[in-house]
């Protein structure tokens, strides 16, 4: 049974690739049915996982095996691996659903539809794996077909972006294929269970890194983690996302945040037993994590844009499960990024109604010319992003009450600092949630004064899709934490999951938290009210602040003060910082004259038939090279 969700995307893509006999709706509808059926198996076999708290394997064959170096290809299947496959293929059926039903369909070519098939077997080889040479080949996978289904969905595609892209991308494959050889080197094998097992019996094994004796497990967890920073959020590297794919197209927008968070997600959750013996690696990734979502909530703030206020608000989410995760909430983590699934796949069915804002200047108030929708595009919308800022009873909201009840079990200072700080967070994002509210709800009476403003048709099958995404916000919630996600989780979860190890003394005196959590509540109300009187009381208060800071920024880069912080930096700390990663590489590239030699690489690859796979090919080219310079360093010492 369980071998179905594999085959059914393999048949989709071969059903794709010949599929110049079948119209359009055909196609959508075979790849329709066969993500349902992924679910349903997927679903019905996490739950027969948790009652039998056991695993099943397949093998299918073996890729490596050389002297103590032992890697097969097979599929693993615990409650994990089929829980974060049925989120996957929940989002599946959401976009197979929107596709059938949409008008503007035509605009989504085979050769794009060919992607979501092949995206979805790259990440089932990654969630199925048991050891870390199929950990990175479905890694790797899942970058290159999202960045292809991005590259693909847009004509206009710079080359810049091309390059951050799979500069980015890069970074996090190469942390990985670290982690693949240092594992090796360190425990002698890269299956799952024997790392842990050895972890659980053994302490203090060294790793010796470029003449130094380092902690292997620390050194693992760190690249782990960078890993899955730079798959999931992309801290410091959303710029290039925010600027270039904005959330249109949404579905390909959609699929790949799905795809990349589910992948760091993943990453952390299946190696929490080794996380959770590092605890200065537990802290630090919840300091990254909170500093994830305060850095994209307020760039939220200072954006005009609403479409790029939804992705900051995205990736602020996307941070908060790092710190749900550092707070060894990790059930709390998995059931935040389900509900961030939730929400986006309600604000994509309801785009419709927020198109005619995406170009709209929110924080001065302009706004373009409205077309009427029916009322339950709004109505959606509202609930998806009142679900977004945590309000109470919705789905995010109970999330939000394991994560914070979580880091105060810690009974310590970073938990008591993690607690007051994920309640400003809250605080930042139920004030911009309800903005974009008043903003939405503007429009919305604005149509009503147009009497001869035709209402836009719709299939009633379509919305019957929006009714029952608008039922997950409300009760996705209370039914998940009342179930398997709450109380009784380490019952369910417990052969997969580890239960908090750094847990102080005293922590055990510390209440539950009920339902009703009147910090968290004091928390969204004060957003809400302060949104209400800046947009709604006293709106020239907010324009007047804002156009002084746009003369302070202007005045401050006619000044060039950047440039002067840069050298104090430096002076001070000896330290070379900038806001972008790929322009320190820039930069030292051009010092020392090795662009000219990237050139001539590159050049070798132009003949191809796409640039990605000059790109690609480059990207890889470098990355084998400094594989080669460790492994000789390491075989030399």
């Amino acid at each position: 049974m369980y071998a179905c969700i594999f085959f059914a995307p393999l048949l989709a893509s071969i059903f794709l690739l010949r599929s110049r006999f079948f119209t359009r709706r055909i196609i959508h509808g075979v790849s329709f049915g066969l993500a349902l059926i992924m679910f349903a198996v997927s679903l019905g076999g996490m739950i027969e996982m948790i009652y039998n708290q056991g695993f099943e394997s397949i093998q299918i064959m073996t890729w490596i095996k050389t002297g103590s170096f032992v890697a097969n290809y097979l599929l693993r299947f615990d409650s994990l691996t089929l829980l974060m496959t049925s989120i996957f293929s929940l989002a599946l059926v959401f976009i197979h659903l929107h596709l059938i039903w949409e008008t503007t369909s035509g605009c989504y070519s085979k050769n794009l539809l060919f992607y979501f098939p092949v995206l979805t077997i790259a990440v089932f080889l990654f969630l199925s794996a048991n050891n870390f040479l199929q950990l990175y080949l479905g890694w790797e996978l899942i970058g290159v077909i999202s960045c292809l289904l991005l590259i693909s969905s847009r004509g206009n595609v710079s080359r810049a972006m091309v390059i951050k892209m799979f500069a980015i991308d890069r970074l996090g494959n190469l942390a990985l294929l670290f982690v693949l050889v240092a594992a090796y080197i360190s425990y002698d094998t890269i299956i799952f269970d024997e790392i842990f097992y050895v972890i659980s019996i053994a302490e203090n094994v060294k790793l010796e890194l470029f003449g130094s004796s380092l902690d292997a497990l620390t050194v693992l967890n760190v690249l782990l983690i960078f890993a899955a920073i730079t798959k999931c959020a992309q801290f410091s590297f959303q710029r290039w996302f925010i600027k270039e794919s904005l959330i249109n197209p949404a579905l390909v927008t959609f699929i790949h945040l799905v795809s990349m968070g589910l992948a760091g997600v993943f990453i952390l959750i299946r190696f929490s037993p080794m996380i959770e013996r590092t605890p200065n690696i537990l802290i630090s990734l919840t300091i990254v994590g909170l500093l994830v979502s305060i850095l994209s909530l307020v760039k939220a703030l200072l954006c005009n844009d609403l479409g790029r206020t939804i992705v900051y608000l995205i990736f602020s989410y996307l941070g908060y499960i790092f710190v749900a995760c550092g707070s060894s909430a990790y059930i709390g983590g998995v059931f935040h990024f389900l509900n961030i699934v939730i929400i986006l796949a309600l604000l994509l069915f309801s785009s419709g109604a927020l198109s005619q804002c995406i170009l709209s200047d929110i924080n001065k108030g302009k706004q373009q010319e409205c077309k009427n929708w029916p009322p339950i595009f709004y109505i959606s919308a509202s609930l998806g992003f009142l679900s977004l800022t945590g309000f109470p009873f919705l789905s995010a909201y109970y999330s939000e009450i394991i994560i914070l009840e979580a880091s105060l079990r810690q009974n310590n200072s970073i938990g008591t600092f993690v607690f007051y700080a994920s309640l400003l967070v809250m605080g930042m994002t139920a004030f911009l949630g309800f903005k974009v509210l008043l903003f939405i709800w503007r429009s919305t009476n604005g149509n009503k004064k147009e009497v001869k403003t035709q209402i836009n048709k719709f299939s009633w099958i379509f919305k019957v899709k929006l009714i029952l995404l608008s039922f997950l916000a409300l009760f996705a919630g209370t039914v998940g934490f009342n179930t398997v996600f709450g109380d009784m989780s380490s019952t369910f979860w417990g052969n997969v999951i580890p239960s908090p190890m750094r847990l102080e003394t005293g922590s055990e005196n510390i209440e539950k938290f009920t339902r009703f959590n009147a910090p968290l509540v004091i928390s969204f109300f004060c957003g809400i009210v302060i949104a209400y009187f800046l947009y709604v009381l006293k709106p020239e208060l907010r324009i007047s602040f804002i156009e002084k800071c746009q003369i302070l920024l202007a005045r401050t880069h006619a000044e060039n003060f950047y440039e002067k912080r840069y050298k104090i930096l430096v002076s001070c700390a000896h330290l070379y910082s900038h806001n972008e990663l790929y322009s320190v590489i820039t930069d030292l590239l051009y010092q020392c004259r090795l662009h000219i030699k990237f050139k001539q690489i590159q050049i070798l690859f132009s003949g191809t038939k796409h640039q990605f796979i000059s790109y690609y090919g480059t990207a890889m080219l470098l990355g084998s090279i400094i594989f080669i310079l460790y492994h000789c360093h390491s075989l030399k010492g």
